[in-house]
């Protein structure tokens, strides 16, 4: 630990001076924000000859027993935890499964997992043998004992975090951060400063979480926290951060779904429908219904019939059929999913030919449902990169996970003034009642088509959670519904920081949404009646969108494919040859090389031999990136679970499988993608993930 006796106050302001030269050279954004930052509430206290240092807030120690006192304890603490072999439990081991159906990345990955020593026994937990493979320090402080804990433990990812910027300014008086920094520069390591600007603002708290998604898949499952000083603020940040794990552990993906997407995407293109983008095109003071199918919808949807004349309907996913089934055709319909079950659902879902329908779909959507609408414009969503990849520079925010968030994005964006979510339950009060009775997950509906539906698909569900409801208590929900619900509570927050915000309107009777006042159903009539608005506002706002929409070129079509396959390729021999060359003997080795490929995937600048469009290079990011995480996890779970006799083993099988993978990507975009199929010939597009059991 740092002694401080001899230093005189030019050592200190020399030691500040270092540090922001560092930090211009490796972190602009930290120099420009500190270069001239003035400090108004903490004050660093230097007391002549004396070995430790304090820290003064309106003239009140927060070290009384001195700072390099109190990091010293915390480091050894943190020391003496991790400096020896440690057996960790604190997350359960993921499985893969076997699918009855051929899938190329699927598979392979389920290759890996059975053929590990680990799967043929119970799980005894991680072990961690003298390193550890993430941190996330919560909370600088004058940074000693960040300084002392790397310098005494090997740890592969951290992330350093500080919401206060006068604590994290007055620690480049104290602490060498560029030998702290040194310490991770070594292949298969990295260290992230997330450092706010604004000790009043939440901002911070968002970056924290974008920085720990970054770092999946050691995030959540091999990190450790340590909160500087057991500040109860920080420890709160940590546990909003922790309740929304599920959300990042529910959306990854996979490569085979990926190409699917991308196949079908092309097949839409070909046509050259209209595209619709974030652009207000025509305001409309009419209120919007949009209709998902949870389980509030049943008490509600008598309601919303009554008065169909008075508002725009757009119904979302699932939330279709439950109109039809009561009688009642939307303006609007929104889908989000590519899957072929989803035309399965529609076209099963009493659906007339004839119908007024206007379509909104993803981009990515299977085209076998484009053709039961009347009307089709389709959308990128923000959260992938198809409209980077297809030469456009906007695509709508917050349209994900769920058709609902992809509905609300869609109003919101294009102008809608008065919007209300009904059936957006995002939770349920009994795990049998997820949905709508009259939903094809409902128990209203036994056709033969429904009872098929719901013994493959509608029976697999994921871990019951608890959020608030509507009414002040709580309700259930699940790791899926509750990413949608923080979702749509973004998209409401993004939208009421601008200027002449929509009003925001909950008609569902589930968990209470952030920023949407909750409508009961006796209030419901007299608000609608009064902001009713002007019948030929739906037609001006259709004529406008008509008018707003763009299309892909064929020139486009024909080339940027190949572009991408090219880019797949020299990925993927960067890949290879990491793999290749990298050693895998120790525990150690496997988090090093997982870490070096983690870094590697997200790294979407130009290389030597790559796309000069950056498109094109977030595009092949994007393929392979759930299925990289999959191989990623692999070498990090397995490796940390394997008992000393079974390394060897596990890290032939995962080398193995990994730079199969990795080999074989460029032939299967070849097959899958550049190999173009008449639409009525490619049997892909019948071809369901849902029904294959994933």
């Amino acid at each position: 630990m740092l002694d401080f006796s001899k230093l005189t106050e030019e050592d200190f302001i020399a030691r500040k001076i270092k540090n922001l030269q560092f930090f211009n050279t490796y972190y602009k954004g930290i120099y420009d924000h500190f270069l001239d930052l003035q400090l108004s509430r903490l004050e660093l206290s230097i007391t002549p000859g004396s070995k430790d240092v304090d820290v003064l807030e309106g003239g009140a120690s927060l070290y009384p027993n001195g700072a390099v006192d109190t990091a010293g304890k915390e480091a050894r603490d943190f020391i003496r935890m991790f400096s020896e072999r440690k057996r960790i439990k604190n997350f359960r081991l993921r499985t893969a499964t076997k699918l009855p159906y051929q899938r190329f990345a699927l598979d392979l990955i389920y290759q890996c997992a059975s053929e590990s020593p680990v799967s043929a026994r119970p799980f005894a937990g991680y072990i961690f043998d003298e390193f550890v493979p993430s941190v996330v320090f919560l909370g600088v402080g004058l940074g000693l004992h960040i300084d002392e804990i790397t310098r005494s433990i090997d740890i592969v990812n951290a992330i350093i975090y500080e919401p206060d910027p006068e604590f994290f300014a007055l620690s480049m008086f104290v602490v060498d951060w560029q030998a702290v920094w040194a310490r991770f520069e070594k292949k298969g390591y990295s260290l992230s400063f997330v450092i706010s600007s604004n000790y009043n603002s939440d901002e911070h708290v968002r970056m924290l979480e974008n920085e720990m998604k970054k770092s999946i898949p050691f995030h959540p499952d091999f990190t450790v926290f340590l909160s500087h000083r057991s500040d109860e603020r920080l420890i709160k940040i940590f546990e909003g951060v922790r309740d929304r794990l599920p959300v990042i552990n529910a959306n990854w993906d996979n490569l085979d779904r990926q190409v699917d997407h991308l196949n079908q995407q092309l097949h839409n293109l070909e046509r050259h429908p209209p595209i619709i983008f974030p652009r207000q095109c025509q305001a409309v003071e009419r209120p919007i219904v949009i209709v998902g199918s949870g389980p509030s919808l049943d008490n509600r949807i008598e309601s919303i019939k009554a008065h169909r004349r008075s508002i725009v309907l757009m119904s979302a996913g699932t939330g279709l059929r439950a109109l039809l089934r009561n009688g009642i055709e939307p303006d609007f319909h929104v889908e989000l999913d590519s899957d072929f079950v989803i035309y399965d659902i529609i076209s099963n879902s009493g659906l007339s030919p004839d119908n007024n329908i206007v379509l909104f779909a993803k981009s990515t959507v299977n085209p076998l449902v484009t053709d039961l609408f009347s009307e089709v414009f389709l959308f990128h969503s923000a959260e992938t990169n198809d409209y980077h990849f297809l030469g456009h520079s906007e695509a709508f925010a917050g349209a994900s996970p769920t058709c609902t968030n992809a509905a609300l994005s869609l109003a919101t964006n294009l102008g809608f003034r008065n919007i209300f979510l009904a059936g957006s339950d995002y939770g349920f009060l009994s795990e049998s009642s997820d949905h709508s009775e009259h939903s094809v997950y409902g128990a209203l509906d036994n056709s033969d088509f429904v009872q098929r539906f719901q013994a493959t698909v509608g029976g697999r569900k994921s871990e019951v959670l608890e959020v608030e409801s509507v009414d002040g208590g709580t309700i259930l929900t699940r790791g899926d519904y509750l990413s949608a619900k923080i979702k749509a509570e973004d998209l409401i927050r993004a939208h009421n920081r601008r200027a002449s915000p929509p009003a925001f309107y909950n008609l569902s009777d589930g968990a209470r949404i952030e920023g949407a006042d909750w409508v009961s159903p006796e209030a419901f009539p007299d608000l609608v009646q009064r902001l009713c608005g002007n019948s030929g506002e739906l037609t001006a706002f259709q004529e406008a969108l008509r008018k707003e929409a763009d299309h892909v070129s064929q020139k486009l079509i024909d080339e940027r494919p190949s572009e991408l396959g090219r880019e797949l390729k020299q990925r993927c021999a960067r890949f290879e040859s990491l793999i290749k060359k990298s050693p895998l003997s120790r525990r150690v080795d496997g988090v090093r090389l997982a870490n070096a490929m983690r870094v590697e995937l997200r790294d979407v600048s130009r290389k030597r031999g790559m796309s000069e469009n950056g498109g094109v290079r977030l595009m092949a990011f994007q393929l392979m990136w759930g299925s990289t995480l999959q191989f990623i996890y692999l070498l990090l779970a397995h490796g940390l679970a394997c008992e000393d006799d079974e390394l060897e083993t596990f890290f032939h099988t995962w080398r193995k499988t990994s730079l199969e993978f990795f080999a074989e990507i460029p032939r299967e975009y070849n097959e899958k993608v550049l190999v173009r199929l008449p639409r009525e010939e490619d049997s892909r597009l019948f071809r369901s993930f849902a029904y294959e059991g994933q």
